[in-house]
This record gives C-alpha cells, structure tokens and sequence, in this order.
C-alpha cells in the first residue's frame, strides 16, 4: 500500500539529512545506510521498470511493422494520426531511446549513490559494462518471440504455404493422395502443400506451429518458467558464492536484487563498503569476483536457452528446404 510513496519518502528523507549535515551533527551510517536504500531502489525499481518497458515497446515495433505477424490490430499504431505532435515512428523511437537512457541512467545512479569517486576509465567500463548487459538481454527476449509472433517477416515460408492449390481445393485430396506430373515419380501431397483438405472446397490452412512448434500460449508459459529458474538459480548461485552477505539479507532485498541480476549483473554489496583489514578486503574482493563469475555465467545459459525457438524455426526451415530439394 506504501509503495507509491514509499520512494518519495526516501528521497526527500536523504534530501533532508544532507542539508541538516551542513549545520548538525549527523551519524554517518545512517546517511550512509539510507543512501543505499536509496540506490538500491533506483537501481532495481526504476532500472527493472524501464528495461522491460524498453524490450515490450521494441516487441510492440517489429509487431507492428512485420508483414508475417501471427496477431493482428496493432499496425492501427502506425496509422498516420501523430503521436504528441510527433509521427508515430518518431514517437516511438524517441519512446525507445528514452528507456535506454533511463535504463542505463539508474544503473549509474544506484552505483552512485554507494560509490562517490570513481575515475573516467571506471565509469566508461561501467558504461560499457551496461550497454552489453542491457543490449544482449534485450536481444534474446526479442528473438525469443519472434517466431511465435511472426517478427520480423520471419514466417515468409508459411505466409507462402497460405495459398491452397486450386484441383485439390475443388476436386478434394487428402493428405494420402499423390502428385504426378509428366514421367517423374509421385510426390505426397503433403510434402507440397501443408491445407489439410477435408471437403470438397473445404480445407484447413496450416497453422503457425508447424514451424514455431508451440502456440504463443505455450511460448508464453515457457517464458515464464524460464525467468522464475533464472531468478531461483540466481538467489541459489549468490547464497553459495557469497554467503557472508547473502546469508544476513532479507528475503525481499535479496528477491529484488536477483529479478534485477537477470537483466544486468551485480553484487549487493561492494568488497570496499565495509571497514577492515587488508586480508578482509581481499577476502571480500575475491568472494564479489566468484560471485559476479558465476552470475554471468548463469545469464548466458539462459539466454541461449532464450534463442532456441530462433534455433528450431531455422531447422524447420532447412527441413521444408531439404524435403523440397529432394
């Protein structure tokens, strides 16, 4: 119920500590402690809000624009009516661009917020850092539901196979009956047209399965699946590489900051933050280091697991060529 105003109040509430520093004595742990609630919440919040706002609206675009989507009504978005005074393709555009800003924007601000000095060549790998995290998830959703929802003219093969041969439409075949044409061997119906002929001037078109393999309700579920285990392995993977500050963390904090590693990767807490010896930081430094390793590492696999249903189009369509050929 609080969380609407729940960020407004630890803004203004960090606000106010700073300037009554300037005259009172204030503990610095708790402006410490509330600056990192601070960054936390932009970090995660603000930073998970506008990636997924920049991957729906992308989806949205290549949607829009494919000549092979599988849903249809949202090219009515391109219509030639403007968009806040702007055309619809330059509103959208900006509308993109402005979530990557915002995405990478939080990202910097919530490292802010914990780290106050940091180099020009520190903040341009950090730069570089998101841009790669953020353009390779992006990427493997997109390409996830491309074949599922016909993106990017990706089923031009089945948009083909739309159109029945007219005998068999009137003089009815079924999938059993064969093709002759001159001296060359007979060829099943079925390896050249996909209708499924059941009357006369009666056929069914094929459906998009025959080369997605699984409906977008399906894709949907597996979606689904795929980023609660990447969030599950995550929280596991970063309680065993790093059990000293995953250990003490809450369940919320540490549910939070697991969804907002499966998009970019990143520690809960930097090896520097605490005070100590020279042993306890290499100790910690090594422990970030194991931590950050194993959490990309989780990442890749489960993008390349984001790519498969690309994959299985392709074979699909190297078998239509293969079958085709023969």
């Amino acid at each position: 119920m609080l969380a609407p105003i729940f960020p407004v109040f630890l803004v203004m509430k960090e606000s106010i500590l700073i300037e009554a520093s300037r005259t009172f004595v204030i503990p610095l742990k708790q402006l410490k402690d509330l600056q990192c609630q601070v960054g936390q919440y932009v970090r995660t919040d603000l930073g998970l809000e506008s990636h997924c706002q920049l991957t729906l609206t992308i989806i949205l675009v290549l949607l829009a624009r494919s000549m092979t989507r599988t849903i249809v009504g949202f090219e009515v978005m391109f219509a030639k009516e403007p968009l806040f005074y702007l055309p619809t393709d330059v509103a959208l555009a900006c509308s993109i661009a402005w979530s990557i800003v915002s995405t990478i924007g939080s990202f910097f601000k919530g490292i802010s917020k914990k780290r106050k000095h940091s180099s020009s060549a520190s903040n341009a790998i950090v730069l570089l850092y998101a841009v790669i995290s953020i353009f390779i998830r992006t990427f493997t959703i997109v390409l996830f539901w491309t074949p599922c929802l016909g993106l990017m003219n990706c089923l031009r093969h089945l948009q083909g196979e739309m159109y029945p041969f007219y005998y068999p439409y009137y003089g009815y075949a079924n999938a059993n009956d064969t093709f002759h044409f001159g001296d060359a061997d007979s060829i099943p119906w079925n390896n050249i047209t996909r209708w499924n002929y059941t009357s006369y001037r009666e056929a069914s078109p094929p459906r998009h399965t025959l080369y997605t393999m699984f409906t977008i309700e399906q894709y949907f579920v597996g979606f689904m699946i795929a980023l609660t285990t990447n969030v599950i392995m995550q929280t596991v993977a970063k309680k065993w590489t790093n059990p000293d500050v995953y250990g003490n963390a809450s369940w919320i904090d540490l549910g939070v900051h697991s969804i907002s590693t499966t998009f970019i990767p990143q520690p809960l807490k930097e090896w520097d933050e605490e005070d100590g010896s020279v042993a306890s930081h290499r100790k910690r430094k090594d422990l970030v280091l194991t931590e950050m390793l194993t959490s990309i590492l989780l990442n890749f696999g489960f993008n390349l697991l984001l790519i498969s249903p690309i994959i299985i189009l392709g074979n699909k369509f190297l078998k239509k060529y293969n079958k085709n050929k023969v």
